[in-house]
């Protein structure tokens, strides 16, 4: 979970979870409850965190997923302490109101800043990460060096000590915790070892050492050229909206399946959202259209192909070009246009403007040579595995029901020009669906949307005021309008504002101080992208704006100012990310 989109949770299925899903009936319930306040926590019980050493951590993240995090700062660093001191005061005021509701110490581990070295990165974020029960799975006869990884309708297998191992974690407690999520995936306690089953489960996982199930990490991650960017009061913000996934279990199965319900918008509602009437209308014309993961490349740019058909020409069709190495090929150029850009394309929220000319070359390139590359059982010169190709165009479908399918005589030309038609037709749809929300009176609501409604109330516990917590949102959305004019040519911008219904940051200023109107009347915000859970930048301060004259918190007194002043940190924060390779 993070506060502009890139995810902590790694490429594992199950901590990638999926956005849309109906809440629980009894969570509708306490929705509707007259309370103005949601609890902090889902529960205090501790199997919704999971307590390790960073280095434990770390080590997971990197047998798990593959991922390597930058460098971090000491903890004794001035950057660090500065940022522990703000999440330490946010802690209180959780710790405080969960001991004093339950009656219980506090379960949550306390949250630990971690400052990493980054250049490109501008970024804050908590990660999942999968935490071990304990106890062996499917009665295996051996050690199998795997474990069974838990999602809401799989058994996955995953390496053994990707896992951390928490601390007081009880297999009969956590067999009980996941249970009660009512996944799918059901969990049996059969003694030596734990088994599942259940309808709508898939089991991958055979006999391993370990089950694990996904939990939050404590470490609470700020990139360096994040914090050189904000003001301190931006920076408290944006801790709070990562201690409010922190808190509330979003990086876990169980808690992330309460989210992705589409509810009926009012200005000065005081209780929670619950679906919308038309809710399952809404959920089915966004399946239809919602894409897997981000628009490759971060904000769309023209090209010949739709940005939904990115995802196959990179990671389905790219490899096949690759692996060509005969004589002759017919699309070698195209095979030959691919290189380290990719990754910039593939990874990159701000790709630069040479990588994506780079990819455009590769469009053009393939688009002249796939119809003399024919799809056959065999592999010629002039010929590609249908096979393959299938399998890898189903892989990177443009939509979730989007139909996958060979035709006598297709060549790669033919079939790729289906396969784009159908993202163009889901791309009409969507643009349909938005303009269908547009006027507000409908949203989705996302574990970010939560984050962010927590963080404007958890920043008002330590003394900064709903206009300083609205004001630190605009500053944020400035920094990240800096960050994409450096990457970005001005048209690509405005081409990209223009489709996604994304303002800048003075345009959304304007509007805030008018409190949403223009010559009287109330201004459709757009919600932006419909697969970028984090919602429109302008749409969440729009979010926020109605949520502080719904809830009119009153701050608690300023606390006192902190040395060194902000603008040394900063400064220094620049720095270091000016030192850090690209």
């Amino acid at each position: 979970m993070s506060i502009k989109g890139r995810t902590g949770l790694g490429v594992l299925a199950a901590l990638a979870i999926a956005a849309c899903a109906a809440p629980e009936e009894a969570d509708v319930a306490s929705s509707e409850a007259a309370s103005t306040s949601r609890p902090y926590v889902q529960e205090n019980r501790p199997y919704w965190w999971a307590d390790s050493s960073y280095d434990e951590f770390v080590s997971a993240q990197a047998r798990t997923f593959g991922q390597t995090l930058p460098a971090a700062l000491p903890d004794d660093d001035a950057l660090t302490v500065r940022i522990q001191t703000w999440l330490d005061r946010l802690h209180a005021v959780v710790k405080r109101d969960v001991e004093r509701s339950s009656g219980r110490p506090f379960a949550a581990p306390r949250p630990i800043a971690k400052v990493l070295l980054s250049k490109a990165t501008f970024n804050a974020w908590v990660s999942g990460v999968p935490a071990c029960v304990g106890s062996p799975f499917g009665r295996p006869q051996a050690v199998t060096g795997l474990a069974a990884y838990l999602d809401r309708d799989r058994v996955m297998p995953m390496v053994a000590d990707g896992c951390v191992r928490a601390p007081g974690w009880r297999k009969a407690e956590a067999v009980s915790f996941w249970n009660e999520g009512r996944l799918a995936c059901a969990l049996s306690d059969d003694g030596d070892s734990v088994s599942a089953r259940g309808s709508g489960c898939s089991v991958e996982a055979q006999a391993s050492d370990d089950v694990a199930i996904a939990a939050a990490s404590p470490f609470i991650q700020f990139t360096t050229d994040l914090v050189s960017e904000l003001e301190e009061k931006s920076l408290v913000v944006v801790a709070a909206h990562e201690l409010g996934h922190y808190y509330r279990g979003h990086a876990t199965v169980r808690g992330h399946a309460k989210y992705g319900f589409w509810y009926e918008r009012e200005n000065g509602r005081k209780t929670l959202p619950v679906p919308a009437s038309n809710a399952a209308e809404l959920e089915a014309a966004y399946k239809e259209v919602v894409q897997e993961g981000r628009v490759l490349g971060g904000p769309s740019f023209a090209s010949r192909y739709s940005a939904r058909s990115r995802r196959f020409l990179l990671t389905g069709l790219a490899p096949l070009l690759a692996a060509r190495t005969e004589s002759g090929f017919v699309c070698a150029a195209a095979r030959d246009a691919l290189g380290p850009w990719t990754d910039a394309i593939l990874q990159s929220e701000a790709p630069s403007e040479e990588a994506r000319a780079a990819y455009l070359a590769y469009e053009s390139k393939l688009a002249a040579c796939a119809p003399r590359l024919a799809l056959k059982g065999d592999v010629t010169a002039t010929s590609i595995s249908a096979g393959s190709v299938l399998f890898a165009a189903g892989a990177a479908r443009p939509g979730p029901k989007a139909k996958i399918s060979l035709r006598i005589g297709d060549t790669l030309g033919t079939f790729l020009d289906r396969f784009d038609a159908q993202a163009k037709e889901l791309d009409g749809k969507a643009a349909r669906l938005m303009a269908r929300l547009k006027a507000n009176k409908i949203g989705l609501y996302t574990t970010e949307q939560e984050a962010d409604e927590l963080a404007l109330e958890l920043a008002t516990k330590v003394g900064l005021t709903s206009a300083e917590v609205l004001a630190g949102w605009v500053d944020f959305m400035g920094a990240v309008d800096r960050v994409y004019a450096r990457a970005y040519a001005p048209e690509d911008l405005a081409a990209w504002r223009a489709s996604s219904g994304e303002l800048d940051a003075p345009t959304c200023e304007a509007l805030l101080l008018r409190d949403f109107t223009k010559n009287g009347a109330p201004v459709t915000v757009g919600m932006g992208q419909l697969d970028e859970p984090h919602h429109a930048s302008c749409y969440r301060l729009f979010n926020m704006w109605r949520e502080a004259r719904a809830r009119q918190f009153v701050p608690a007194a300023p606390l006192a100012e902190l040395s060194p002043p902000w603008e040394t940190l900063r400064t220094r924060a620049a720095q270091l990310s000016a030192e850090q390779a690209e």
